[in-house]
């Protein structure tokens, strides 16, 4: 999926937990901290979930401020 916005981003042991809206409506997932999440070039971060899902959110310039905030913060 296609991540839109970041609703909420918390931690949990050495797991991030991530509430966010995407192309396929809001999901809720785990991440096992910062090695699941990439960058890749200046305005995409790939995020692979602890189920393999895999969520890519783009043209970070495209989303509102808090979403940017929380996702430089863990990249």
């Amino acid at each position: 999926p296609r991540i839109k916005k970041v609703k909420k981003l918390e931690t949990s042991g050495d797991e991030f937990v991530w509430v966010v809206e995407t192309d396929r409506g809001q999901r809720e997932f785990r991440t096992r901290g910062r090695r699941s999440i990439s960058r890749v070039g200046e305005d995409k971060i790939v995020i692979i979930d602890t189920n393999d899902n895999v969520y890519v959110a783009e043209e970070l310039y495209k989303m509102d401020k808090k979403s940017v905030e929380l996702l430089e913060s863990v990249t």
